[in-house]
């Protein structure tokens, strides 16, 4: 039995596509949110989400059942694709590849703390992926240009999918292609997969063209003609974020991410030297990392104003600061993505230290939490008033 949601597409109007413009109808099912657990729950959190203060130095231990503690009545749970059942425990989700596939980190890193981790973008055959070196350091940047490496749809479905089932938080398995065929086939290969409570259509590493989003909308309405599961489309950075995303939510889209694929380039000489050879592999890359705050804060703000469903906020997140900043600019839920490489134990520590604020707040639920957000001074202005 699939413990998802299924969707049941009617033709549209004018002829096209049944994926284009959908109706759905939906089917009762289990739904992708893991149940909190009632474990002790750390103490008092800074602006990272590390522990500090007394409460940490011991061991974290409420001084009463945590079930009588008001951090255990908050209610965190983000709807991420409400079209087709996908609600998760909470809205931080680890970004694609910075968990791997899930299984390899399950012994290291609490998954149970998460929203859902996004794998390794997987294509149809396997990929080597660029040649050495692949990432560069930068101040407050990170530059990378890994080529997408993994080891093909076939081997990832024998090597892990048995395990993701038995992973304790959602697995949104991202999957990238160029071609309408190849998106549809690898959708296809994952259809009947348990365990995967979404698909994340990888859009971010094309290069979009100079006005047209039909060719990205068309990889889409291919990814939603072959399933009936949530779909969640990362969105390359665009100086006009409302017309793809409203090209690509028509095309058959749940939910968007991003903004991914801003490029970037890094040449490696130093000390005056006049050779500047590339720094990178491949000659030029992506940017990731902090820098990306502001321009991702501002493409989020703009994309959830032009469409009406969810919106998961990508780059630069380091703070549960960050976390905020992108619930009030709109985003339904945030990923985390450079920093986790370097601290793999900071998604969960942002969720615990935003579900405290809500509690110190006496916020119930993250409904409650976005709109405080959202108001400003005079209750009616846009603007993140909520300090932590």
């Amino acid at each position: 039995m699939k413990p998802r949601k299924r969707v049941v597409t009617g033709p549209s109007a004018g002829g096209r596509a049944a994926a284009a413009r959908r109706t759905p109808t939906v089917r009762r099912i289990r739904s992708a949110i893991v149940p909190v657990g009632r474990g002790p729950r750390p103490g008092p959190t800074g602006a990272d989400g590390r522990p500090s203060g007394a409460t940490a130095a011991s061991g974290g231990a409420p001084a009463t059942d945590p079930r009588a503690s008001p951090l255990a009545t908050v209610d965190l749970s983000a709807e991420v694709a409400p079209r087709t059942g996908l609600r998760l425990r909470n809205p931080i989700l680890v970004a694609a590849g910075c968990a791997g596939y899930g299984p390899e980190v399950a012994a290291t890193v609490d998954l149970g703390a998460l929203g859902a981790i996004v794998t390794r973008t997987t294509t149809l055959r396997p990929r080597d992926g660029s040649p050495a070196p692949r990432l560069v350091e930068r101040a407050g940047a990170v530059v990378w240009a890994t080529g997408l490496p993994n080891p093909g749809i076939d081997a990832v479905l024998e090597r892990y999918a048995p395990a993701w089932p038995t992973l304790p938080t959602a697995v949104v398995v991202s999957i990238g292609g160029e071609a309408a065929g190849e998106v549809g086939e690898l959708v296809r290969r994952l259809e009947d997969v348990s365990g995967v409570a979404a698909l994340e259509l990888d859009l971010a590493h094309l290069r979009p063209g100079p006005a047209d989003p039909a060719p990205m909308a068309a990889l889409v309405a291919a990814a939603r003609r072959a399933t009936e599961r949530p779909l969640v489309v990362k969105l390359p950075y665009v100086e006009d974020p409302r017309r793809l995303g409203r090209a690509v939510v028509d095309a058959g889209a749940d939910a968007l991410a991003g903004p991914g694929g801003l490029r970037g380039r890094v040449l490696g000489a130093a000390g005056g030297r006049l050779a500047r050879p590339p720094a990178l592999g491949v000659g030029r890359g992506f940017l990731a990392g902090p820098v990306l705050l502001p321009l991702s804060l501002d493409f989020v703000a703009e994309l959830a104003a032009g469409v009406r469903i969810p919106v998961v906020g990508l780059g630069g997140v380091r703070s549960v600061d960050d976390v905020l900043d992108y619930l009030a600019a709109g985003a339904s839920a945030v990923g985390v993505g450079t920093a986790a490489l370097a601290d793999p134990a900071l998604p969960g520590r942002l969720a615990e230290a935003l579900r405290r604020i809500c509690a110190q707040a006496g916020i119930a639920d993250l409904g409650a939490l976005r709109d405080r957000l959202r108001r400003g001074p005079d209750g009616t202005a846009a603007g993140r008033t909520l300090l932590p």
